[in-house]
């Protein structure tokens, strides 16, 4: 590589070095991925079953078992874990939470179905995965990149989002090929060779390599918000920010069930709802698609056009017919799926790097709420009005309310203390400075100041 950490020449020719980093979280993601129990783990542990025709005990236990994993306690455990990031690194974090999910993964070899030895490899999994990487990727991938974070957010998301299509054939076809036991050793194997080179690659900071987030300096005079979480969680837009993803999240959460409504019938109308195939393909794609999108525009304008979108699910969903039904499954994906790493990129645009994963791990537990409420108040409305078109209704004001929040919080400004130490430095300096306005560039937003002085020098500072 050159003075400037870029490789020379061949197929990474000029390549920004954060875009390594990227795709090495995305490979390290499809090991260790969700807050809760990961995913592989969770299949290997259920391939270790007997048929269920023979155990239905041993299959409702295993399952509460994760399930729980994936509730409360993942999203209370990611708080301190968002904390450590934040206190000592992402790197740091990594190197010691990526090791009990591998050995979450070793632990699971020697466990008979549903005993001691498999709860503590679940729950060396879970823990490892929530306290030791659940914010890695975001806090690591906030500091590196400016103009491009929702994009950088995006990368190990969709690739995630490819590796659920592949997940049940791939363990399958393991575990029946080497059985479960030899499939899991196989596994936590592979992870040990794989994840823990790749966390050795992870670097807290683009200052770190002696470079700039995005590989460019900042102009002269330009800087980003840096809000302590004590200013963050004081401000107007981190509320109005919390109201629109928790509408948001818990519209679409309700969606899925007024859709089990249609797909079941009066006799079970709160019944799982169907997992089609365009609502996954919409998902996934439109992960990369509107984070994309969210580099160059503003982000809150793109945040209110997915609530908007899911707003048109929720028409659609009432009047029937194959037609309107593919349309609500895309619409409802592209809402979902689109809004994953928008929303979490969002909290760096808007806070900064300083407390960026406490800040979004506190948003995400405030959201939790909103989705706690929803359920039963469908529900309810459901069975007071006898029809889905009360809950529908609910639903669409619950889309307006979050897509006015996201607008409502306006574009990024300096924290309270960024404004102090520019008023004192202007003082000290007998300059008198002016604010004309901020320049508001969708994930790439930077506060542009224009100064007049009178005396003292023209320098400017950040």
């Amino acid at each position: 590589m050159n003075a400037n950490r870029e490789y020379p020449y061949g197929l990474f020719a000029g390549v920004f070095r954060g875009w390594w980093l990227v795709a090495c979280l995305a490979v390290i993601a499809l090991l260790v991925y969700r807050d809760g129990l990961p995913d592989l783990a969770r299949e290997i542990a259920y391939a270790s079953l007997p048929d269920i025709e023979e155990s239905f005990e041993l299959w409702s236990r295993l399952g509460l078992a994760t399930s729980f994993t994936d509730g409360l306690p993942a999203a209370l455990l990611s708080l301190p874990g968002a904390w450590l990031v934040d206190r000592f690194g992402p790197r740091r974090v990594a190197l010691y939470g990526l090791p009990a999910v591998v050995i979450g993964y070793l632990v699971l070899i020697g466990a008979e179905p549903v005993n001691w030895v498999m709860y503590l490899g679940i729950a060396l999994s879970t823990i490892g995965a929530a306290l030791g990487f659940s914010w890695v990727p975001a806090a690591a991938l906030n500091h590196w990149f400016h103009r491009y974070k929702a994009t950088a957010m995006a990368v190990p998301l969709f690739c995630f989002g490819l590796w659920q299509s592949a997940i049940d054939p791939f363990v399958g076809s393991l575990t029946d090929f080497l059985g479960w036991r030899i499939a899991s050793a196989a596994v936590g194997i592979g992870a040990v060779a794989v994840v823990m080179p790749l966390a050795w690659q992870i670097r807290d900071r683009p200052e770190d390599q002696g470079l700039y987030p995005d590989g460019t300096p900042l102009v002269n005079g330009d800087t980003h918000p840096d809000y302590t979480w004590w200013e963050a969680i004081r401000s107007r837009s981190f509320w109005l920010l919390v109201v629109g993803d928790g509408c948001l999240s818990a519209v679409g959460m309700g969606s899925l069930l007024l859709s089990g409504v249609d797909e079941f019938g009066a006799d079970d109308p709160w019944g799982i709802g169907h997992v089609d195939t365009g609502r996954m393909v919409a998902s996934t794609a439109s992960v990369l698609v509107c984070a994309l999108i969210a580099d160059r525009i503003p982000v809150r304008y793109v945040l209110t056009g997915l609530a908007s979108v899911l707003a048109g699910a929720l028409v659609l969903l009432p009047a029937g017919g194959a037609g309107s039904g593919f349309g609500f499954e895309v619409l409802l994906g592209v809402a979902l799926g689109g809004s994953q790493a928008v929303r979490i990129a969002a909290r760096g645009i808007y806070f900064g790097r300083r407390n960026f994963a406490t800040i979004a791990a506190t948003g995400v537990l405030l959201v939790l709420p909103f989705q706690l409420v929803a359920i039963p108040s469908l529900y309810g409305l459901y069975d007071l009005s006898g029809g889905t078109l009360a809950p529908l209704s609910l639903a669409f004001a619950g889309c307006l309310i979050g897509g006015l929040g996201y607008l409502l919080a306006g574009p990024p400004e300096p924290a309270p203390s960024q404004r102090t130490l520019h008023a004192g430095v202007s003082r000290r300096r007998g300059q008198v400075r002016r604010v004309d306005g901020v320049q508001d560039r969708g994930a790439g937003a930077i506060f542009t100041r224009r100064t007049v002085f009178r005396g003292g020098s023209a320098n400017t500072h950040p």
